[in-house]
């Protein structure tokens, strides 16, 4: 009995081994670090003059002496009112606290970062300079009297438009045979050409109209149009013939629709992977970090390492946090408790079933600065990760008006120097050359590579070496005598 009082006694007189209980509001949160009692202690606050964080609050305080007059202290406070969840921690070593540092929880670090990500309004204002289309201007579409017509040219010409001009000028251009699309460009008549095929090789679909536009064997460009009710047929193709280097590939003109559906898969990510929740401590002895779960006792357990490094955890100085219910359900928590005024902490979880020891590697959760650092991240992001198009850089007839911003993010938000590196492919313009409008005679000159046509450059074109002219004259007149040589020119047998 007399052992067993004494060891009582000792082990009553260590409050390093016990959690002290303190009154409520014990003290304010300018109390001189060097009042709290060594240990562990909890107090619980309910009046705003106490000066922590918030009014209703539990107070939790891990106090540890190094040596004479020196000391290292760690505060957490828990919100339990209002503010229900919320949480700030701050420490000192042998000097004034430092300051308070709020926690982010995960969900709330992904929520404002969901929340910008999700913006499809071109949050940074990038301008079409920025995506290397400086020089197209903001034109809509043709309709289908522009393209008729061929006068206008303040539009655009889609592929639909374009084969209804085709179609308009089909009469001044000249039907051949159909040829097959493996054939050299080489072989085809100068000038424009027309003719429908069924079942030839080298085109895209198996029946369709090819348009030739032939100036020179170096100067040919050939429109293919397919005939089909199926939808995924619709559209137009193009390709170009060069001399020695032959057929470029067919290249299809994208619809409308099509850009938008590459648009919305990015709109449609949702993530939200992490939960938070409140703990309830009891104090262990310390251990090392490859100590298995199993070893750990059920329910909420707490412990201080002075020197984690050597024994596996991420800092020297900490507080480490165990939750086990169940072999299979067990997480813990390190919070460094150095001297840095900064907060850090780290999760893992164990399993019997995981390798080596059982637990996972430590994962650092977020603090606002931590949050913000993400943030800062995506903002140095080149990649176009908002997908802009050409509608949100002035180049639809939308409304592109200048929305309002998040104070959180006003930063960032006013950088206008394209920091995400956007460019043209990223809004499904890739194949979009940064050409200007060609003037009406390099129109008509027919051998300008580096402009776009409109309708009245077409116009214009097909206008100089129509009917009227001695080109085309001379092209029908040898038509005629071939047409009339019953000879057999083609050496027929």
């Amino acid at each position: 009995p007399l052992r067993t009082k004494q060891a009582i006694d000792v082990h009553g007189d260590d409050i390093k081994k016990h959690i002290t209980m303190l009154d409520t509001n014990a003290f304010t949160a300018e109390t001189d670090a060097k009042d709290y009692p060594l240990g562990i202690s909890y107090f619980y606050v309910d009046s705003n003059s106490q000066k922590f964080p918030a009014q209703h609050v539990f107070i939790t305080t891990i106090k540890e002496v190094l040596s004479d007059n020196q000391f290292r202290l760690f505060q957490t406070v828990k919100s339990v009112g209002v503010d229900y969840g919320r949480i700030w921690t701050r420490g000192t070593r042998s000097g004034a606290w430092g300051p308070w540092e709020e926690w982010e929880t995960t969900d709330g670090a992904q929520q404002k970062i969901n929340v910008h990500e999700a913006k499809k309004n071109n949050p940074h204002n990038v301008t079409k300079a920025q995506v290397g289309l400086g020089n197209v201007p903001n034109w809509g579409g043709a309709s289908q009297t522009d393209a008729r017509g061929g006068t206008n040219n303040s539009t655009i010409m889609t592929p639909l438009r374009t084969k209804e001009a085709i179609d308009a000028f089909v009469s001044q251009a000249t039907i051949i045979s159909a040829i097959s699309g493996t054939v050299s460009g080489n072989d085809y008549p100068s000038g424009l050409t027309t003719f429908e095929h069924s079942n030839l090789s080298g085109y895209p679909t198996s029946h369709g109209t090819i348009f030739n536009i032939k100036v020179s064997n170096i100067r040919f460009t050939q429109w293919y149009f397919p005939h089909s009710i199926r939808h995924e047929e619709i559209g137009a193709y193009f390709r170009h013939f060069y001399g020695g280097d032959g057929w470029t590939p067919w290249q299809k003109v994208s619809t409308y629709e099509e850009v938008i559906v590459l648009i919305d898969e990015h709109a449609e990510r949702t993530d939200n992977p992490h939960k938070v929740t409140s703990q309830q401590v009891n104090i262990i002895s310390p251990r090392r970090a490859d100590v298995p779960g199993s070893d750990y006792p059920t329910g909420v357990t707490l412990f201080a390492q002075s020197n984690g490094i050597e024994n596996g955890y991420p800092v020297n100085m900490a507080v480490v946090e165990t939750r086990r219910v169940e072999n299979y359900r067990m997480t813990q928590t390190c919070c460094d408790a150095s001297g840095s005024p900064t907060v850090a902490i780290w999760e893992r979880k164990w399993r019997p079933d995981l390798p080596g020891t059982g637990w996972s590697d430590w994962e650092q959760t977020e603090t606002a600065s931590g949050a913000q650092a993400k943030v800062d991240a995506h903002a140095n992001d080149k990649g176009n990760p908002h997908s802009v198009t050409k509608a949100q850089v002035g180049l639809a007839n939308v409304d592109n008006a200048k929305q309002a911003t998040k104070a959180e993010f006003d930063a960032h938000l006013n950088n206008k120097s394209n920091p995400h590196g956007v460019t043209k492919s990223q809004v499904g313009l890739g194949n979009v050359p940064n050409y200007p409008i060609a003037s009406q005679a390099q129109a008509e000159a027919g051998n300008h590579t580096e402009s776009f046509m409109t309708p009245q450059r077409v116009r214009q074109f097909a206008a100089k070496y129509g009917p009227d002219y001695d080109e085309f004259n001379g092209i029908a007149a040898g038509l005629g005598s071939h047409i009339s040589d019953k000879s057999n020119p083609h050496g027929v047998t």
